[in-house]
Order: C-alpha cells, then sequence, then structure tokens
C-alpha cells in the first residue's frame, strides 16, 4: 500500500468513522432516516446458517433495482442458492424483505472491523455482488483477505476535475483494486477506471434494462383505456416545478381535443393542486382511483406503482425532475419506446444522454427542451409527424432489447468462482 493510500485508510478509519458515528448520535435526534440507520444496526440480527453459502449481494438503496434482475436469474439456475441482501439506506429495506429469492436481508454493519469481522465470520458468503458504486474500504479489504470473490457490476464513472478529483481517483484507485472483477456499463467507463491503471476491468452492460424489461413483459393489470385519434402524452413522476411547465404547455391542445393527457405526480399529495388546476380550466379530467374506464381528456393518477404499465398505453411521454434538479430515469418509456421529452435538469441520466443520439422519423428518441415554448413546439410537431408510429416505437423498443443480457453475464461470472460447480448450474 503506498503512503497515500494507507494515509487516506487511516482517516478514514481512525478519524470519518469516529466523526459519522458522533454526528448520528447527535443528529438522529431531529432526522427520523437517521433515527432508522441507527436503530436498523443496533437491533442487526445475527446472519443464519445456510446449508451452503449464500451469494451476497449488496445495495445502497434505489441501486437494488440494478440487483433484482440479477437474483432472479440465480434463482432461475439454482432455486437451492442461497441469496442475501445488505443495503445501506434503510428507505428499501421493506421491499429487500419481500423481494422473491431474497432469503435473508440485513442493513450492511457499520464499516468497522468488528462489526465486519463477525458480519463475514457468521455468513461465510461465496461470493459478494456489489450494485453501482458502493464499495466500502473495510468491507471490501475484510472481503480480500478471506479471497471471497467480489463483482461490482452495473458501475459507471463520472469524470471529475479539479484537486480533489486527484486524491479521489487515487483513493478510488486503491479500492477498487480490491474488488475481483468490475462489470461497467459501457466502454468509456471502462477507459476511464483502465486510465487509473485498474485492469479488473470488463464491460458487461446495465442490469437495469433487463428488469425494466422483466417489468413490462410480466405487467400489473390497469384500468380499460378508450381511444380515439389523439395522441396520448404521459408525464411520469411530476413535481411542482415540472407541472409550472407542463401544464400551461399541453392546455390548447387540450381545449382544441388534439391531446390526450397522463400525469402521475411523483408525490401523492399533490394530486389536489392538480384536481385545482384542471378544475379551473375547465378541462375534462379523472382520478385514476374513482373510473373503471377513461374516457375524458385528462388522467390524474393517484395510485403508486402503475407507471410502468400506464407508459404502454401512451404514444410519446415527458420524464419529471428534469426542470427542478434531477430527471428520473428514462428507461421505462424508452422501453415502451416512447419518445421521450426531459427538460434540462437530465444530465444524471445516462439513457437521456445515450438515446438523444438514436434517431427516429421524426427525430431523437429522447428530446431535450429548456422552456415551455420549447415543449408546446415539441409537442406539435409530434402530433403532426408523418411517420409510422408503430415502426418508431419498434425502433425505440429494439435500442432497449439490444442493451439486455447484463444480469447473465453476472451469473455466468459467478458460476465460473464456484468451487463446487454441480451445485451451480452454468
Amino acid at each position: 500500500m503506498s503512503f497515500i493510500n494507507l494515509l487516506f485508510f487511516l482517516l478514514y478509519r481512525f478519524i470519518f468513522w469516529p466523526l459519522a458515528i458522533l454526528f448520528i448520535l447527535i443528529a438522529k435526534r431531529w432526522n427520523p432516516k437517521l433515527q432508522k440507520l441507527y436503530a436498523q444496526r443496533k437491533s442487526m440480527h445475527t446472519p443464519p446458517s445456510f446449508e451452503k453459502p449464500p451469494i451476497w449481494i449488496h445495495a445502497s438503496s434505489g441501486e437494488f433495482e440494478y440487483a433484482r434482475p440479477v437474483i432472479r436469474k440465480i434463482k432461475e439456475r439454482d432455486p437451492s442458492q442461497p441469496v442475501v441482501v445488505t443495503y445501506f439506506s434503510p428507505s428499501y429495506a421493506g421491499a429487500i424483505a419481500k423481494e422473491p429469492g431474497v432469503d435473508w436481508s440485513s442493513p450492511l454493519p457499520l464499516d468497522l472491523p468488528g462489526p465486519v469481522h463477525s458480519f463475514l465470520e457468521r455468513l461465510r458468503p461465496r461470493a459478494l455482488l456489489i450494485a453501482r458504486t458502493d464499495v466500502w474500504p473495510e468491507l471490501i479489504t475484510h472481503v480480500q483477505r478471506r479471497k471471497i470473490p467480489s463483482l461490482l457490476f452495473s458501475t459507471t464513472v463520472n469524470s471529475r476535475r479539479g484537486l480533489f478529483s486527484i486524491y479521489a481517483d487515487k483513493f478510488r484507485r486503491w479500492l477498487y483494486a480490491r474488488v475481483s472483477q468490475i462489470f461497467v456499463v459501457s466502454p468509456a467507463d471502462q477507459k476511464r477506471l483502465r486510465s487509473l491503471k485498474l485492469n479488473n476491468v470488463s464491460v458487461a452492460g446495465d442490469t437495469r434494462f433487463d428488469q425494466v424489461i422483466y417489468r413490462l413483459e410480466h405487467r400489473r393489470p390497469v384500468k380499460d383505456f378508450s381511444r380515439d385519434e389523439r395522441f396520448v402524452f404521459i408525464a411520469g413522476s411530476t413535481w411542482p416545478e415540472d407541472e409550472n411547465v407542463l401544464l400551461p404547455a399541453v392546455e390548447s391542445f387540450l381545449l382544441s381535443k388534439k391531446l390526450r393527457f397522463i400525469i402521475v405526480p411523483h408525490e401523492l399529495d399533490h394530486v389536489a393542486q392538480l384536481v385545482k388546476h384542471f378544475t379551473k380550466i375547465n378541462i375534462d379530467f379523472s382520478l385514476y382511483s374513482q373510473i373503471t374506464e377513461w374516457n375524458s381528456s385528462v388522467l390524474v393518477v393517484d395510485q403508486v406503482g402503475i407507471l410502468a404499465e400506464l407508459y404502454m398505453r401512451a404514444d410519446f411521454a415527458f420524464v419529471g425532475g428534469s426542470f427542478r434538479k434531477k430527471v428520473h430515469s428514462a428507461m421505462e418509456p424508452l422501453a415502451a419506446g416512447l419518445i421521450t421529452i426531459v427538460g434540462p435538469y437530465h444530465l444524471n441520466n445516462r439513457e437521456a444522454i445515450e438515446f438523444q443520439s438514436v434517431t427516429t422519423e421524426i427525430g431523437p428518441a429522447v428530446i431535450v427542451v429548456k422552456t415551455q415554448n420549447q415543449l408546446s413546439t415539441t409537442i406539435s410537431s409530434i402530433i403532426d409527424q408523418k411517420g409510422d408510429l408503430a415502426k418508431i416505437k419498434w425502433l425505440i423498443r429494439s435500442e432497449v432489447l439490444n442493451r439486455a443480457g447484463a444480469s447473465d453475464r453476472v451469473v455466468e461470472w459467478v458460476g465460473k468462482q464456484a468451487s463446487d460447480e454441480h451445485h451451480f448450474k452454468t
């Protein structure tokens, strides 16, 4: 270990964690999320004993969406293979515990020598799979010492500049070198990590595509939609900042009966404001919870968990958050084959960037707008387009399907690490 990496590690163990624990103990009085985080780790259960070593998957929080298809593939190949999932944030604890295929779940132990050693001593995993980027120094050091195969999958790397990035890269190089294998999403990610002299890197794609495709192939039932000649425009996971642009932009199209509009707010407590707005401008609307079939011009969705299915009923889409701070995932509407509109704040989402270069008969698969006028113009151009909408949807879906298969690559890697291969079919 070089001097700079040793210094980083000592600062992490003896300065960062004592200060972090002190902060949690003080701040948890006012922060419910920190209270839950502290309580979960204080009451952590001992891992159970399994008949054979479990595959351990760590997903910090929302990264669990990248782990779902991997878990499914593991169980398809060997239903008796135990799967353990750990998480850092308490927000996904319930969803992880209920996921089919997860045999046991737990918060990740504090990244300190004692808790990590005790956890590994009891769990004795066959392999560790880490979703995205959530590598912890103490944890990966202990895993490496025990010669437990480890894989970082669906990994992306942001380019950084400045003095801090130099030291961050040095630390990342030291940290990632302790992982057995890194599966990155794209060649650009591979190039970035190899520039840090990391040779354990290969391109394997993004497992989230597998999850989105699976979800659309196993759709939940939604209520009936009546159809007419009007295009259906859906806005998913919207915030008030998005709606301040969206609602004025679609108003004239609704009044002239050129468009039908589905709006799915990110927070259900904003439904009342939407109802007030459409009542004020005298547009016929329905609440999803109150209908058996959608016949009105506007559908306000006051139910969670069906956005992916609703994308399949639309002709084009807008993704919320992109006039706020960060766009939500554009992957679901693209997987549904929809031309997808985003606002200026979309650089956090890779698909929102990459699919701008996917060309259809009427323009890019992802269209960026920065103002209300630009959004109105874009809606008008889509409505007036002369292209074959079914063909456009097929083209966009094909681009998504071409990106499938990353989960198989992860599971194949696990199979290659097996010392007792008859337990895990490859």
